[in-house]
Order: structure tokens, then sequence, then C-alpha cells
């Protein structure tokens, strides 16, 4: 079933081209259960023109558009409107790539017959960071207000998680609460679970009982708490750039950064992703660590930054424009692309650190995927997301709990 987007302009202006939503878009979002559409009202006064997949509404990840429609008030647009898909722009070449023009007027497109309306059968892929692009200036002043409705397919794409209002607790969005529908999120392993408590924060939390190996790809008999985020799969791993949670510790130990300080340990948060770096021939799949305090000082700084409000409220953030990551069992397997450690304070993989814009220019075809990846400290047998936030280790039992009160996974909310 297709996803429907409605956004309705109350501004009489052209379309621009070049506005996206307001940034509380999300809190703006209406979802009608009986119809299955989530529609967003703009006022007067406020401008639109581009729809940004992972952008301002960021659980509307990469989906493909089945249809769209594009309705002005004016009637009939003119020669010289347009929708257009547009991709974001290439830090090696700035600019935006338009991939798809789709003309509204009667003469630039028949089929359209200046009615904005394109019917079932567009099936273009939407990627996280790509654009919509609304453009009427054609039409001249005072053309609207505005409708715009399309369809994205998760079925064919990639899954969606509905926004937690109207419908907090209820995966499905029926308002019964009972979540039957809701996408698997928790990918804990042994003695440990992840989940969202009203309010939206997510619980991480381990025991310290010992289980029986098995459970791991790998040997390991340790409890380790894992939450996924669906939404990048299939993206370019040059349009990865960003990832941050804000945590603080319920109960056991709380690591390094910690007011007073503690002793390392393997119960603080950090983060996995899943990279295929050869999708075109036979597959390289690979788990990637960033935003980690488990490690020497010097790879912990490099794969990522953490701070402390002096309440004990901490941050970890990383900047894929200017930080490492570490590759899980790089050394001893060959490094994607060749590329040099960043940063080597010994020779183990946990050790080395290289930079992600190195690791981009050297694999231009590699992407995110959500995959079986085989990684000993994943759960055994599973396709897991493409993202995954983690406390706990496949080698140890910690009676531990950590509160995650923020999760963005390249602009996508991790926990909607």
């Amino acid at each position: 079933m297709a996803i429907v987007v409605r956004i309705i302009v109350n501004d009489t202006d052209p379309l621009d081209g070049q506005t996206d939503l307001p940034a509380d878009a999300e809190s703006r979002l209406v979802y009608d259960k009986e119809t299955g559409v989530y529609s967003i009202e703009l006022q007067p006064g406020e401008k639109f023109g581009r729809f940004t997949a992972g952008g301002p509404l960021g659980q509307f990840g990469s989906y493909v558009v089945k249809d769209l429609a594009v309705i002005s008030a004016g009637g009939a647009h003119a020669d010289g409107s347009f929708v257009a898909l547009r991709g974001p722009d290439n830090p090696n070449a700035p600019g935006d790539v338009e991939r798809l023009v789709l003309p509204l007027g009667p003469s630039d497109n028949p089929k359209a017959e200046g009615t904005g309306l394109w019917p079932e059968g567009l099936n273009q892929q939407l990627a996280v960071g790509h654009s919509l692009i609304f453009d009427t200036a054609a039409d001249g002043p005072s053309p609207g207000p505005h409708l715009i409705q399309f369809g994205l397919d998760p079925a064919v794409s990639l899954p969606f998680n509905p926004p937690v209002s109207p419908f907090a607790g209820d995966g499905d969005g029926d308002g019964d609460g009972d979540g039957d529908a809701a996408l698997e999120r928790d990918f804990s392993v042994n003695e440990a679970q992840a989940y969202l408590k009203p309010g939206r924060d997510l619980i991480l939390r381990t025991s310290e009982l010992a289980p029986g190996p098995g459970a791991f790809n790998g040997g390991g008999v340790g409890n380790k708490s894992i939450w996924g985020v669906w939404g990048l799969d299939g993206l370019p791993i040059a349009q990865f750039l960003s990832a941050e949670f804000v945590w603080t510790n319920i109960v056991g130990p709380a690591g390094i950064n910690y007011l007073p300080p503690e002793p390392t340990t393997v119960a603080t948060p950090y983060i996995n992703f899943v990279v295929d770096f050869d999708p075109n021939g036979a597959g390289d799949i690979r788990v990637l660590v960033i935003c980690t305090d488990q490690l020497n000082p010097a790879i912990n700084n490099a794969v990522g930054t953490q701070s402390n409000n002096g309440s004990n409220e901490l941050t970890y953030s990383w900047d894929g424009n200017t930080q490492d990551v570490l590759i899980v069992n790089a050394p001893p397997n060959a490094v994607p692309g060749g590329v040099a450690p960043n940063v080597s304070v010994g020779p183990l993989w946990l050790e080395n650190s290289y930079n992600w814009q190195a690791l981009v220019a050297a694999n231009p075809d590699a992407v995110l995927v959500d995959a079986y990846s085989a990684d000993g400290g994943l759960p055994a047998g599973a396709i897991t997301p493409a993202f995954m936030l983690i406390s706990g280790d496949s080698g140890t039992q910690i009676k531990q709990g950590k509160l995650i009160t923020s999760l963005d996974a390249n602009g996508i909310d991790g926990l909607a």
C-alpha cells in the first residue's frame, strides 16, 4: 500500500522551486487513518517549492514516487512550469543535478495537459537527500493556493516508520495501540532489550545473566542491546554525512565522559552502520563503527565527538565531512579501495581509523545496506538495518541501562 503525502499551500505566490517545508513540519503532520494520507497545511506567507527526502519530514526516507498531482487555484499550468527530481549538491562539483524533469504545461507535455496530474506509473526513486522540486513561476503572479499530492511506495523500496503522533505506541497507525504492523527495530541479543517508552525516549538495557552460545553470528555469550533504524538502504555513502545521539545513564557503568569519570566500559552506546563497498559486483559488506568512547583516546576522538553538558547528559556526534570510521576486522582484512589509516595506534582493527571522505573517494559506488553481514557481534541469521545504536558486547554480561533522548541518523529521526 502506497503512502500518500499531501501538502496544502495557502500562499497565493507561485511554487518557488527552492523553499523546503518548515523545520517544525513533523509536529504539524496529520495522519488520516481512514485514507492513509499524511498531510501538512502551510499558512499564507509560508512559501514552498521543494520536498527533500529525509528532510524536515525525516521519516519519509528513500521511496519510489508512484504518482503525483500539482493543482493550483489559478487553473491549468503554463508551459515552463515543472516538477523535477533533483540530487543533492556534489562536494566535488557543487550545484544541483536534475535527474528527471516533468513539464506541467500543455505544450511542453501533452500527457499532463496543464492539469499537473501524473498518474500511476512514474516509478521514480527518491533517495534520502534528493528532492522533488515544484516550480510554477511560469504560471504568473498569484496562481495559488496550491495542493500537492504524491504517492510513495515502500513495498518496492524502503520500510516506513510512521510518526508517533497521533497514535503514540501504535505501530500500524490504526489507533488501537497494539502496534501489530510495526517494523521490528529491537535486534538485541540474549538478555538485552531496546524499546521506546512513552514520550519517545529509547531504553537500551542488558542483564548480567550468563546465556549459552548460539545467539550471535559468532560464538559470543554476552548480552547486547541493539536498536535499528530503517530508511538508509541504498544510500550512496557520499550522502551519509551525520549521526548523533543524546543519552544519560540509568544504572550501571557510565564510562569516561561521565562526571565523575568512570573506567572505560562496553556499556556506553555507540553506532554501527553497514556498507556494501561492491554493490555492482560480488558484494563486499562491511560493518563500520562511529561515536564510541571505548577505545584509545586518539581513536575515540577521530570517529566522533563526545560532550557532557555538566549534568551528565551526553551528546555523541559524528561529522562525515571531517571525521573517521572504524571498519570491523580491517585489519587484518583489506580496506576497501586500499585507503590507508588516518589514525593508527596499533595493529588491531580497533586501533586504526579511516577518513570517511577518503573511503568515499576510493569507493564511489558504495552504498549503505540493510543486510545480513555475518558480523560475529550481530544477531544470528538476521538482516539488520543499515544503522544501529548499540550498548553492550557479545563477550560480556553487565547489569546496566541507558536512556536515549535523541537519535539522528543522517537526518532521519531514529526514535520516530
